[in-house]
């Protein structure tokens, strides 16, 4: 059971703030987007140092690493694993109409060279780095804390030193 306080629930413009953060780290920017036109870099600062805005900023961040992190899976499973056949057909087509190539699968191709004498070269991705990347990328731990993350908690903590002493 999941139980969260009234405090740790963000309101839609707090949210809108972390979505916003996480482009490019620009708590101001962030702010203005956000809604919070009325002094944008106070507010900005003040949500800053909230933990369930932290919380949110942290979880949308790895959320965003997480996508990126399969994005390039996925790019690098296609290439290790990926057809090779309509090259082929490709290479070895008389004639090509344009809605051919639009039903082809052309992702494996790193070069394509027309030679002088009318035939055609074509160079795929080399499948042995694509499977050493695939294999470097399960390797990688997912529990290392970006140093953004660590920079923001700190200077939150700065904040919040400051403003107890004011």
């Amino acid at each position: 059971m999941n139980i969260h306080s009234e405090d740790d629930v963000l309101s839609e413009k707090e949210m809108l703030f972390c979505r916003y953060f996480i482009k490019d780290f620009d708590f101001k920017q962030a702010a203005v987007n956000a809604g919070y036109k009325n002094t944008p870099e106070k507010a900005g600062i003040k949500l800053i140092k909230k933990s369930k805005i932290q919380k949110e900023i942290k979880r949308l961040r790895e959320e965003k690493i997480k996508d990126s992190r399969d994005n390039i899976q996925s790019g690098y499973e296609r290439l290790a694993y990926g057809r090779v056949s309509d090259c082929i057909k490709l290479l070895f087509s008389q004639s090509a109409d344009s809605d051919d190539f639009d039903n082809m699968d052309f992702f494996n191709i790193a070069e394509v060279k027309k030679l002088k004498d009318g035939a055609m070269e074509i160079k795929f991705f080399d499948r042995f780095k694509a499977l050493d990347r695939l294999n470097e990328l399960d390797e990688r731990e997912l529990s290392e804390t970006p140093s953004i993350y660590k920079a923001l908690q700190k200077s939150a903590n700065a904040l919040k030193t400051t403003d107890d002493k004011i």
